[in-house]
């Protein structure tokens, strides 16, 4: 009996309650490398800006930052635990070999996951093009020599307090997934509904 109530409900009205019903499971996710761009380079000698904007609500309390080169394997450590709060990093450059296909990445180097990377850009000796300008009252982080992933992080910044992004990324996957499966069956209920 309790069946054929669902069956007067149009449809449309049902699959707006159960999107309706999903909404705090879902989470969007935003981050934008600002700097360094394509067509920006990095000078050696210098100090050059990094800075990027991030969702507030994505979960993500610290994060890592790190440089690589597509041609070259290995990775410069950047920076470890940086919080969420912070929007900029100014990154001074000694003896980094000068090349056209750098790029920096956002990640949770516990667990391996990637939330952003910038788009490649250029490390020079002299500045031949578009640099960057610092910016003030922001931690300056110094790099020097070639990539190199057995070198530790330039900067540690202290971890905060609710102990890590470790743990809270293994949660919001969980919701995530508990967000898939339950669209699912109800996607199966709406087609079982739909039938009778």
């Amino acid at each position: 009996m309790h069946f054929r109530l669902f069956s007067l409900i149009p449809p449309s009205v049902l699959s707006f309650l159960l999107a309706w019903y999903l909404i705090p499971f879902a989470k969007a996710d935003y981050w934008a490398v600002n700097s360094p761009t394509t067509g920006v380079e990095w000078v050696n000698g210098q100090t050059n800006l990094l800075s990027w904007t991030k969702g507030l609500l994505d979960g993500i309390d610290e994060f890592d930052v790190e440089m690589q080169r597509l041609s070259v394997a290995g990775l410069t450590y950047i920076a470890h635990n940086v919080p969420a709060s912070m929007s900029s990093l100014n990154v001074y450059l000694q003896n980094v070999p000068a090349a056209d296909d750098y790029y920096v990445m956002f990640v949770n180097s516990s667990h391996g996951i990637l939330y952003a990377s910038s788009p490649s850009f250029a490390i020079a000796n002299t500045s031949n093009g578009s640099t960057t300008t610092p910016a003030s009252g922001v931690p300056t982080v110094t790099i020097s020599g070639a990539p190199n992933p057995t070198d530790l992080f330039a900067t540690t910044f202290a971890g905060s307090s609710s102990g890590g992004t470790g743990w809270r990324a293994v949660q919001d996957s969980s919701l995530q997934i508990m967000a898939v499966l339950s669209a699912m069956a109800m996607c199966v209920l709406g087609g079982v509904l739909t039938v009778l």
